[in-house]
């Protein structure tokens, strides 16, 4: 968006703004007036102050919204009010923050209180400025204690998702004292960027380490009603037209989501806690529905069968779990993507492989409440006849450091950042 706010406009719609010396000495009387008991963790909508079309907030200076203070660290953000801006989108209420500003790309900050060793649950809405035309809206969220405790992605893709679709990243960490900083910084520079909407962040029970796939519950699943109304509006956003099929779409997906749960709890059920690391040794005993083998394929330490699935636990090149299936002739009845979104994971996507719209790859980062981030690999290829085979691959990687786009074009391979519609 352009920046023709006055200095005048401001003041009037965000009362005196912090100077450089005082927004330290501001900030902490403010987050003491927000409450001193046991309350930890936050809440934000950004509905104050109000504006009426948006207001630019400059580096330096301090944005004190209803429940909190945040510092502009670096670049400016914008306060939007979504129904005089239609590029935009809010989640709760009217307004929302564009982190890329006017211009950006703005980085801002809030602390919150917390207790040390336990578990809390980052969840924010967000979506992105149509001003940015093709590009594709990203942004990092950080929570930042003593140390680092969490650092994510966010990206709104206009090559998969409309402006106006709302995702949710949902994300953890365990506090290793009494105060957090949550940091969100625009990658985008210009004026539109992905906006953000609706933030909470609470105290959470920590989920078990040793669940055998049958007692893994994680985040907050959608049911069938849900997922339906989610697919309908996503279907929907990508091809207006489908108005007559998108029952028949939605309910085919959701079919694909009950198949793929043999492969989703055991995704899920090996996953570590935060902090925690994958053992390859004893994951095998924790998949409880498998049948293994006496002996395992070359390159496994475990090999086994799940219904129709090849599962495989492995070391090399990563550290996890791979599951494979393949008929001829025949569909391919899994979408692990949809079905780890139902079970509340956000997925990142770092690389995506295209030989065509039938076959391909995708690496996706995901983040699961009460669990570790962890690298999701997944190869596809459909049958074009009846005399060709369907094939499906799952490989889960929990540990080390996810891979880049550069990584996965190392080896000259075509990784795009973003995956056809």
């Amino acid at each position: 968006m352009r920046c023709v706010l006055t200095l005048g406009v401001m003041w009037l719609a965000l009362g005196p703004v912090a100077s450089a010396n005082d927004k330290l000495k501001n900030i902490f009387q403010s987050v003491a007036a927000l409450g001193s008991g046991a309350r930890t963790g936050l809440t934000e909508n950004f509905e104050k102050p109000v504006t009426a079309r948006w207001t630019v907030v400059q580096a330096g200076q301090s944005l004190q919204t209803a429940s909190n203070v945040w510092l502009i660290e670096s670049g400016s953000v914008d306060v939007v009010n979504a129904r005089a801006m239609p590029s935009t989108v809010a989640y709760d209420g009217n307004q929302l923050i564009d982190l890329a500003g006017s211009p950006g790309p703005g980085v801002m900050s809030t602390s919150f209180a917390t207790k040390a060793g336990k578990t809390y649950a980052v969840t924010i809405h967000y979506a992105r400025n149509n001003g940015l035309g093709a590009n594709v809206a990203r942004a990092t969220v950080q929570v930042l204690g003593q140390g680092s405790l969490l650092l994510a992605d966010l990206q709104h893709d206009p090559g998969q998702i409309a402006f106006n679709q709302q995702q949710t990243y949902t994300g953890t960490f365990v506090a290793d004292g009494t105060r957090a900083t949550l940091r969100l910084s625009s990658l985008n520079s210009g004026n539109a960027g992905l906006t953000v909407d609706a933030i909470t962040i609470a105290e959470t029970k920590d989920q078990p380490t040793a669940a055998p796939v049958a007692a893994v519950a994680i985040g907050q699943p959608e049911d069938k009603a849900a997922f339906s109304t989610r697919c309908k509006r996503e279907t929907l956003a990508q091809a207006p037209t489908a108005t007559a099929q998108v029952d028949s779409i939605c309910s085919s997906r959701w079919d694909m989501v009950v198949a793929t749960a043999p492969i989703t709890d055991a995704v899920l059920a090996l996953a570590p806690a935060p902090g925690a690391s994958f053992n390859p040794a004893s994951a095998a005993g924790r998949l409880t529905t498998v049948r293994w083998a006496a002996m395992p394929v070359t390159g496994q330490l475990k090999s086994g069968r799940l219904r129709d699935l090849d599962v495989g636990i492995i070391s090399t090149p990563v550290s996890g779990a791979t599951f494979s299936w393949f008929k001829n002739g025949e569909p391919i009845p899994f979408d692990v993507e949809e079905a780890l979104k139902v079970r509340g994971a956000t997925l990142s996507l770092i690389g995506c492989l295209s030989f065509g719209a039938a076959e391909g790859s995708r690496v996706y980062q995901v983040n699961t409440p009460g669990k570790a981030p962890f690298v999701l690999h997944v190869d596809f290829r459909s049958a074009a006849v009846a005399s060709q085979s369907s094939d499906y691959g799952v490989t889960a990687g929990y540990g080390g450091q996810p891979p880049t786009l550069a990584a996965l074009r190392k080896d000259g391979s075509e990784w795009t950042a973003t995956c056809p519609q």
